[in-house]
C-alpha cells in the first residue's frame, strides 16, 4: 500500500462528531416577505403587501428547489434563531455561514430598486433576528446586482 493511501485511511472519518469542528458553508434559512416588511420602507413595504403581485420571479420559474425534488421532510429550512439553534445541533454544526432561501433569486427581481431594497432588508433582519443571537452563526451579504453602486454601499 502506498503512504498516499495509508494517510487516507488514517484519517477517515467515522461520524460527524469524530469531527471536531463543523462550519456549514450553505446553511440556508428561511426568509420571508412578510418578516421583510419590517425593515423595508415605502414605497417597496406598499409593493409587499399587495397580495396580487410577487417579488420574486415564480410563475413558470422552475428549480430543484421549486419543483421539490429535495427530500426536507423532517428537516424543516429554519427561520428563527431557535429554528438556526436546533439545526445546527441537530446536524451538528459549529459555525453555519446562513444564506438565504427567497432572495437566491434576488438577482431575478425586474425591479431594481425594490431588489436593492430587499437586500438590504434581509441582511438586517439576518442580523438582528438570527446573527446577535445565535452564537457560532455568520451570514453571507445579499445585494441586489441590479444597482452595483447600492451593492457596494450595502456591502
Amino acid at each position: 500500500m502506498c503512504m498516499i493511501e495509508q494517510n487516507t485511511k488514517d484519517r477517515s472519518i467515522k461520524s460527524v462528531e469524530s469531527i471536531e469542528t463543523v462550519v456549514d458553508c450553505d446553511f440556508h434559512v428561511r426568509e420571508s416577505v412578510e418578516a421583510m416588511k419590517k425593515y423595508i420602507n415605502d414605497p417597496y413595504k406598499k409593493l409587499l403587501s399587495n397580495p396580487g403581485r410577487g417579488v420574486y420571479p415564480w410563475p413558470g420559474f422552475v428549480t430543484p428547489n421549486t419543483v421539490g425534488n429535495i427530500d426536507r421532510e423532517g428537516m424543516p429550512i429554519p427561520d428563527s434563531k431557535e429554528g438556526v439553534s436546533e439545526a445546527m445541533e441537530l446536524l451538528h454544526v459549529d459555525h453555519p455561514i446562513l444564506t438565504p432561501r427567497l432572495n437566491l433569486y434576488l438577482s431575478c427581481v425586474q425591479h431594481d430598486d425594490l431588489a436593492a431594497a430587499m437586500a438590504n432588508a434581509y441582511n438586517s433582519w439576518l442580523l438582528d433576528e438570527i446573527l446577535d443571537e445565535v452564537s457560532g452563526a455568520k451570514g453571507a451579504i445579499v445585494v441586489g446586482p441590479q444597482k452595483p453602486a447600492k451593492a457596494a454601499e450595502e456591502i
